[in-house]
């Protein structure tokens, strides 16, 4: 018969034991994905005859085949960010990891997480803000930070009422503007204080402009031109954005160049962001910077693998051809 004192150790040994055997083997999992998927993609772009860049260098000359890498960083993200931050910098390959930290308090707990993150980031990567002015400073300002409470209300015939307020008083339009910069130039002082100096910004697209833009084909043509100037890509206007003494919006908008485009893995649509970056440059040659997640390769769906997707490329050139 076993000894007592030694199952009771097993079972101890299991309740803790297990749980860190399986974080370490996930981890180191999630460490291959990220690795072999960015290594796949790198190695795609040089073979192709790409060359790397900085993503505010390649929004003021956007080169045929030059390549940007943008990282926009939610919590969920930063295990695979500090991967990719190590890929980055052994390949010398440049990118900008743009910070969603100072959003809500959500973020805010995890900011020494952020800032273990940033102290990864040296050349030739930088980092910037990732943000959403409007809907940061509606958290902060009427829902006392509250991010859950304001996505209920985004959705509700509340926000319809104020949003047909909002489009007939442009007095309180221009208010709600001008607390909104201030409160975003507060936002990049702060950032440059912890994580030091950066120069570009990011829009992030939610809360309110996902809910609301659902319903645009209800609202008349004055709120639909509201929901879409409080959109963070096109509310970050060049004016604003030097108001904050940044250089500028790396977002596709109205002010984006002839010649350039941005690429995203939309939620692990890797299929379809291999087909665009096809056409994008083996037939057009323009310049692409890529919008990605590093949670989309530690943690998160998939509905491809680049690696795969690139090798087909490589073993049957016929279709990199295929829009």
């Amino acid at each position: 018969m076993a000894n007592p004192t030694k199952r009771l150790a097993a079972r101890i040994a299991r309740r803790v034991v297990g749980p860190r055997l399986h974080a370490k083997v996930k981890a180191a999992s999630q460490r291959r994905s990220v690795i072999r998927e960015a290594g796949a993609l790198t190695a795609f772009l040089r073979e192709i005859g790409c060359h790397f860049h900085r993503c505010s260098s390649l929004l003021n000359n956007p080169v045929p085949l030059g390549i940007a890498y943008r990282y926009d960083i939610h919590v969920r993200d930063i295990p695979g960010a500090r991967l990719l931050a190590e890929f980055h910098r052994a390949q010398n390959v440049p990118a900008t990891f743009f910070l969603f930290w100072d959003y809500s308090p959500f973020e805010r707990q995890r900011f020494e997480d952020y800032r273990e993150l940033g102290r990864l980031i040296s050349e030739p990567l930088e980092i910037g803000l990732h943000d959403s002015p409007i809907d940061a400073f509606l958290i902060r300002a009427e829902f006392d930070g509250n991010r859950r409470e304001y996505g209920k209300w985004t959705d509700s015939d509340d926000a319809l009422k104020w949003l047909a307020d909002l489009t007939a008083d442009s007095q309180k339009q221009a208010g709600l503007n001008q607390a909104a910069l201030e409160d975003f130039v507060g936002r990049v002082r702060q950032t440059r204080a912890h994580f030091g100096p950066f120069s570009l910004v990011a829009a992030h697209g939610r809360k309110m402009v996902q809910s609301l833009r659902k319903k645009l084909p209800s609202l008349s043509p004055g709120a639909q031109r509201t929901v879409e100037g409080l959109r963070a890509r096109h509310w970050l206007t060049p004016e604003r954005v030097a108001a904050a003494g940044l250089d500028r919006c790396v977002d596709h908008n109205q002010y984006s160049p002839p010649g350039w485009c941005e690429v995203s893995e939309d939620g692990g649509q890797l299929s379809k962001m291999a087909r665009v970056l096809r056409q994008r440059l083996l037939t057009e040659k323009t310049a692409v910077q890529f919008l990605l997640h590093p949670y989309t390769w530690a943690g998160g769906k998939r509905d491809a693998e680049l690696s795969e997707l690139l090798s087909l490329d490589k073993a049957n050139p016929s279709i990199a051809l295929q829009s």
